[in-house]
């Protein structure tokens, strides 16, 4: 009976030990961008910028169109470096 309580006090023990370090372990943190563009360009301007920076490893964040005519667009685009 006594080996019993002793196994079952150790087998608590190092459940609690293993739970406290694999928190420390798993905690994600956020990547936070290196570097932010923000910049206006027109509808048929868009395409080769967002092109040209892709290859510098920008991504896009978010395009917002900010002015709208029957020719052309103009848009608002976010972009970032991680």
């Amino acid at each position: 009976m006594k080996n019993l309580i002793i196994g079952i006090i150790i087998g608590i023990s190092l459940i609690f030990l293993t739970s406290a370090t694999v928190h420390n372990i798993m905690v994600v943190k956020p990547a936070r961008p290196i570097s932010v563009i923000v910049i206006q360009k027109k509808t048929d301007e868009m395409r080769p910028y967002i092109i040209s920076k892709y290859k510098e490893g920008f991504i896009v964040k978010d395009i917002t169109k900010v002015w709208e005519n029957s020719y052309s667009s103009k848009f608002i685009i976010v972009m970032e470096k991680y």
